[in-house]
């Protein structure tokens, strides 16, 4: 077996922490485009590993994962994609390879979220010898289904690792479930619930680390988690900047009937959390120019008629954007427009074609998304690309542009975070600055939730202060 790349420093700098611990468990948190993939890689080789198991999404594993296990190494790999019956007919072939093959090399078993549910009986029994959870912040919530079944299935492996850029994108709870993932409740303990209120308290709709909170979780972990930070590669600065637009006659009148309903809402005793969100993300529909027919539910809670009828209408956010890529010059750099509904990448293409420059498009429906992300770094002709923040915030490279406007937002900083991390990582060195823009409706939600991702990414930075502190 053999690995072919050429480790850098500080890819040596982890592979020596982890092969030098006592630990059978550790948590890689290292920047975007640092190559925690690579060191995977390198680790099974190394230890010799025979049956490994990695969990990431559906993009990764199709593209990510396969390109570097084909480009690195001479493993064996299968996809457990598909049906559940699909799944088992490649699990098992996949254990039929193993047990011919020749010469011991790790067999990887690459394995979506959403499919561990399907086989996971099947994924015990074979105790492999590593499971490696690729952007664990997937599994920050200790009360899903896939959390709880991903942590019982990390208790049949000896060894286990996580990797990700920083574990925590919300608050520091993230941390939990993740690390209870690899040491099983050792460090932070068996409940979720003691773990908080041992060193959290509650202000408000928020929970924040008591006094020398943080420090003694960092303290716990540190023997088995390495931090390595996008300094190792010298990428550019980020410059980030917000174009508050004014909003027409329509938008305002629609926005204040809105905003009232919520008002109306918060004053109740019991607030419907479900209504508000709902009517967040009417609010932000109509910041990006439309507005979409809502589900009718009967008293049960069963849908009755989908909405499908969708009003759209004029927003000065157009006319913005294309002032703000006037002054980019499509002709010298290329730019990502993010977007979180599908009707406003349909609204944008049509646009697009109206001045020639037709765009490409990242969305649920892309079908081969390597293609079109190939397409976007090496076709000249191809300037533009517009990406749906759910579809296209992991496991891609875009790194030949320097340009990503947001057209709008949605609350996840962790999307957000990931999102920006696709055109600065390893390979956008040569640009010397990385620009950032957001397009947001005056006096709006957009504003709060703009507000909303600036603080959580301050949180998080502070956060990793602290954990480069205490592992110098």
């Amino acid at each position: 077996m053999a690995i072919y790349a050429t480790l850098m420093k500080h890819q040596l700098v982890v592979l020596d922490f982890m092969l030098k611990s006592k630990s059978t468990y550790h948590g890689i948190f290292a920047a975007y485009g640092t190559g925690k993939t690579v060191i995977a890689l390198a680790y099974m080789n190394l230890a010799s590993f025979k049956k490994v198991l990695v969990i990431s999404s559906k993009t990764a594993v199709m593209s990510t994962w396969v390109d570097e296990i084909q480009q690195w190494s001479d493993f064996n790999y299968t996809f457990l994609l598909g049906t559940q019956s699909q799944r088992l007919v490649n699990f098992k072939l996949g254990i039929r390879k193993i047990n011919s093959q020749v010469k011991k090399k790790p067999f990887i078993f690459l394995l979506n979220f959403d499919g561990v549910h399907s086989i996971f009986n099947e994924l015990c029994d074979i105790k492999f010898d590593l499971i490696v959870i690729d952007e664990s912040t997937r599994i920050k919530s200790i009360d899903t289904d896939r959390t709880k079944a991903i942590i019982k299935l990390g208790s049949y492996a000896k060894h286990r690792i996580i990797m990700t850029g920083f574990p925590v994108t919300e608050n520091l709870t993230n941390i939990y479930s993740q690390i209870k993932f690899l040491d099983q409740g050792k460090s932070l303990g068996n409940s979720f619930y003691s773990f908080r209120d041992k060193y959290f308290v509650k202000m408000g709709m928020g929970i924040y680390p008591k006094k020398k909170g943080a420090e003694e979780i960092l303290r716990l972990i540190k023997p088995f988690c390495i931090r390595i930070t996008g300094k190792d590669l010298k990428l550019p600065p980020s410059i980030y900047k917000v174009i508050h637009v004014e909003p027409n006659e329509q938008q305002k009148k629609l926005l204040k009937s809105l905003y009232e309903l919520m008002r109306v809402e918060f004053g109740k005793i019991k607030i419907d959390t479900v209504y508000i969100f709902t009517l967040i993300s009417k609010a932000l529909q109509i910041c990006s120019g439309f507005l979409k027919e809502s589900d009718e539910y009967d008293n049960d809670g069963n849908l009755i008629k989908k909405g499908t009828h969708i009003e759209s209408f004029q927003t000065a956010k157009d006319e913005a954007l294309f002032d703000l890529l006037d002054e980019i010059d499509l002709d010298q750099n290329k730019v990502i427009i993010w977007c979180i509904f599908r009707h406003s990448i349909s609204k944008l293409e049509k646009l697009f074609k109206k001045i020639g420059y037709p765009a490409l498009a990242l969305t649920g429906d892309t079908k081969d998304v390597n293609t079109v992300v190939h397409k976007f770094q090496h076709d000249k002709k191809s300037r533009v690309i517009l990406a749906i923040q759910k579809k296209a915030s992991e496991s891609i490279t875009l790194t030949i542009c320097n340009h990503a406007v947001y057209y709008e937002n949605g609350w996840s900083n962790d999307l957000r975070m990931n999102s920006e991390a696709r055109i600065r990582r390893k390979g956008s060195e040569h640009h010397n600055s990385i620009f950032y823009t957001d397009l947001c409706i005056k006096g709006s939600i957009e504003e709060k939730i703009i507000k909303c991702l600036h603080d959580k990414a301050n949180m998080v930075s502070n956060l990793q202060e602290a954990f480069l502190k205490e592992y110098k």
